[in-house]
């Protein structure tokens, strides 16, 4: 259990431990998970692209940077200008839409393997983002022969 003083130290984004600039960038203290340089600059930046694979969630982000779920919830909603769940379903959306432009998947295997939990949900979230159902994106990718 944290102390207050622990706490504290979170919420204001201090790390008190004994890697205090573990998961800071040097320069402008934007934490490496969130920066756009790819697994090849920051390996963890791998798992949390492929956390929609996994039900990861914001707390367990938290801890894994060893911040608050405040602090982390704060940084996330900065950097990104949205949630963590909003991020984790965008992710799991682009891959559906990858997934659909291949011929030997169908809808309800690709919401399953992008974590969806019902094919209601899919294609409601499908549809949100890319104005049409995943049925309309396979076929219009089909017509125009992107691959």
């Amino acid at each position: 259990m944290a102390s207050a003083a622990d706490e504290a130290g979170h919420l204001s984004g201090r790390h008190e431990s004994n890697n205090a600039v573990e998961g800071l960038d040097r320069e402008g203290g934007t934490p490496l998970l969130f920066r756009g340089e790819g697994a090849q600059a920051d390996p963890r930046r791998a798992d949390a692209a492929d956390a929609y694979r996994e039900n990861v969630t914001l707390r367990d982000l938290a801890r894994h940077m060893g911040y608050s779920y405040n602090y982390a919830s704060h940084l996330f909603h900065q950097y990104f200008c949205m949630g963590f769940c909003e991020m984790i379903n965008m992710h799991r959306l682009d891959e559906a839409a990858r997934l659909l432009k291949k011929p030997s998947f169908n809808i309800t295997e690709i919401a399953g393997q992008t974590s969806f939990s019902t094919i209601r949900t899919f294609n409601s979230a499908f549809k949100k983002r890319f104005l049409m159902t995943p049925s309309e994106y396979a076929l219009s990718v089909s017509a125009s022969g992107i691959v």
